[in-house]
């Protein structure tokens, strides 16, 4: 929060109103129906990534419940529910369900530094540079986290799990040696399943997709903005890099800030990008927020819970 009033600092509140009072709230409509399909495919996806799946409606419920508690807790830990549910209602062990939320973030951030390349190739030849010249100095930067990262995931997978799991148990010690190894547990029978890891793969795109068309209606209305390819692709890497680095409850602050200076490289006027980036984060944050809050009353909300536990798994 303390974040966010300091953003609010540097905005011209008039021409943040104006703005504001311009949008053609038409146009949220496609954009709230973009963040439905992102949540949808998300619970596929986890559904896809765990080596027995239970019922697609009860892994979204507990994805969609789950993400609400990532939201609301500081450093999102409250995303860890998510394994603790899954081998509470299925008997899914603890391990498996924390391989499936790893293997997700793999796939993010593998996509995030697909998507600094991209960026960084669209910049080059996008016409609404920042004559600045910033915009080549970044472009110079996501290039070369996108490369490193790629060397990084290579290095891992020439290691191979059981030094990644040997080196984990150096660093961290027996308690996160001990998870890494539930971990590769989880994933060597993901692995075993390589169809499944496709789908994983063609959902994760689906979804950045998603996300961004959802970015572009907003924009779209908002008159005189222009939405080119490269200011959506830098714009989404940006606030996904945040979203994935700084982790504040629901990443409020650290998106907005994100965006904004995402757009400011291509010479968005600061109080317009604010009501972008705000109506992008807060769109996708009420749809997450509405549908967990459906899935938790449908599962008989803290009673149901609890109800959960006490059965030791039995439920849906």
């Amino acid at each position: 929060m303390l974040l966010l009033a300091a953003i609010a600092q540097t905005l011209d509140a008039g021409r943040f109103t104006a703005t504001l009072s311009s949008f053609r709230w038409g146009f949220l409509v496609p954009a709230l129906l973009a963040d439905v399909l992102v949540l949808l495919l998300r619970g596929r996806r986890a559904q896809v990534l765990l080596p027995v799946g239970p019922p697609w409606r009860s892994v979204m419920s507990i994805v969609a419940t789950t993400f609400v508690a990532g939201m609301l807790t500081p450093m999102r830990v409250g995303g860890l529910l998510r394994p603790w549910m899954l081998e509470r209602r299925f008997q899914i062990p603890f391990g498996t369900g924390l391989a499936g939320i790893v293997a997700e973030r793999l796939l993010d951030i593998l996509s995030l530094l697909v998507l600094f390349g991209v960026a960084s190739a669209l910049g080059a030849t996008d016409p609404a540079l920042d004559p600045s010249g910033r915009l080549g100095e970044v472009r110079l930067l996501l290039g070369v986290a996108a490369a490193g990262g790629l060397v990084g995931f290579a290095v891992l997978l020439a290691m191979g799990p059981d030094r990644v799991v040997g080196l984990a148990r150096r660093l961290g010690g027996e308690r996160v040696g001990g998870l890494a190894a539930a971990f590769e547990q989880g994933l060597r029978a993901m692995i075993a399943a390589p169809w499944r890891t496709a789908e994983a793969v063609l959902i994760t795109v689906f979804m950045w997709l998603g996300g961004m068309s959802a970015a572009v209606w907003i924009m779209w209305g908002i008159p005189g903005v222009v939405a080119t390819p490269a200011t959506i692709v830098t714009f989404w890497a940006a606030v996904m890099a945040a979203n994935a680095t700084v982790p504040t409850p629901a990443s409020l602050g650290a998106y907005e800030a994100a965006g904004i200076a995402a757009l400011g490289l291509f010479s968005f006027d600061p109080s317009v990008a604010a009501v972008i980036v705000l109506m992008v984060h807060l769109g996708g944050l009420l749809v997450q927020a509405t549908f967990g809050g459906i899935c938790f009353i449908l599962d008989g909300g803290v009673n149901g819970a609890g109800q959960a536990v006490a059965n030791g798994g039995e439920g849906d």
